[in-house]
């Protein structure tokens, strides 16, 4: 069954307990005519720092791209936000509350921290402090939960999710490297799969009126605006051959323009009067013959569309927080294993499994 939302912040009772936790709210703030008017610009003003602040944006940009797509696999029972609001405890040391608490469909809790690291990064060693670190493992112990870490490496369009237990210590950090990342990857217990083809996928994008087909996806069809008209249908072959069923159409569609292959220069198609109604391009794996299998996982098919929806082509500057999630992920899979009749785009369906897992503690 598809997660819904079950929760939806009020925003009055969401600004009351921001604003019963301003310094001296335990002395009769509520008497105080300048109190709100005091909350109300110190709120602007944190806005407008945090909107102002790219490295916090992506931040939360990254966070909800990961519970998205968690939504979009539909293989957890429970996905929520675990870092907000007050806590009490009676450690003896600091707790660090990681970003959310997941409950899988076999019933494991798990408490992710979500890390987004840019390309520039992606080969140098991830560091966390060890004090910060070691005060999540303090509140993942308390609430019998596994703590893991969702890294989204955007420079490959990649999640991996490592347990806590894959960091090395370093002195006054823990690390991870993305090669142990890749080779200790779990995110396929969220519903992860890698989809392969080896078809060449020929794509003809044509303008409204023309003719029906698929229906071209609204964030594409907005970065083709250059094109000199506005794509409205869209008809896929593999190999030359026509795809017809509408499900494998949307299998095809998903992998074709979000899959990370290499895509021909487009040629355009004109009307007898020389106007320019489509255009069609050829959609392969980067590395041609050499190695013909065009492939992407389906936690990365979501993440280039997300990509698409919220950022600047130019930079990558956030210009959108949310994304709803895509429920067509949830039968990608089933469609890429189903016995289709009339089929034309081979594919296999292949389950990461992490490789060297830590011995039970």
């Amino acid at each position: 069954m598809p997660m819904k939302r079950a929760r939806t912040p009020s925003l009055p009772i969401e600004a009351l307990n921001l604003f019963a936790q301003l310094p001296g709210a335990e002395q009769s703030l509520l008497l105080d005519g300048t109190a709100a008017s005091e909350f109300g610009a110190a709120m602007a003003a944190g806005l407008a720092d945090s909107l102002a602040n790219q490295g916090r944006l992506h931040g939360h940009w990254a966070q909800d791209l990961f519970r998205a797509v968690l939504i979009s696999l539909d293989a957890t029972t429970l996905v929520k936000d675990e870092d907000a609001g007050e806590l009490y405890h009676d450690e003896g040391r600091p707790l660090h509350l990681p970003d959310f608490r997941v409950v899988t469909k076999a019933g494991e809790h798990l408490l992710v921290e979500v890390k987004n690291v840019g390309p520039a990064r992606m080969l140098k060693i991830q560091r966390i402090p060890a004090g910060q670190f070691s005060a999540m493992q303090d509140y993942a112990r308390l609430t019998r939960a596994r703590l893991v870490f969702a890294h989204y490496w955007s420079g490959v369009n990649w999640w991996t999710l490592v347990d806590a237990d894959r960091f090395t210590p370093s002195g006054k950090y823990v690390e991870l490297t993305f090669g142990e990342a890749s080779i200790a990857n779990e995110f396929a217990m969220l519903g992860d799969r890698l989809l392969m083809t080896s078809s060449v996928i020929t794509v003809m994008m044509l303008a409204a009126g023309i003719k029906a087909g698929t229906r071209v996806d609204p964030e594409m069809a907005a970065g083709l605006s250059f094109l000199g008209f506005e794509p409205s249908t869209v008809h896929f072959a593999c190999d030359g051959v026509p795809v017809i069923s509408r499900n494998e159409a949307e299998l095809v569609q998903a992998v074709a323009l979000w899959g990370g292959g290499a895509m021909s220069d487009p040629w355009p198609i004109a009307d007898e009067t020389g106007n320019r109604v489509g255009l069609v391009m050829t959609i392969q794996s980067p590395a041609g013959a050499e190695s013909p299998n065009l492939g992407s996982r389906l936690s990365s098919i979501y993440s280039a569309r997300y990509l698409a929806a919220t950022t600047d082509a130019i930079g990558g500057s956030v210009r959108q927080l949310r994304y709803q999630p895509d429920s067509t992920l949830t039968r990608l899979a089933a469609i890429a294993h189903a016995d289709v009749p009339g089929r034309v785009m081979p594919v296999q369906v292949f389950t990461q499994v992490p490789t060297n897992p830590p011995a039970p503690s």
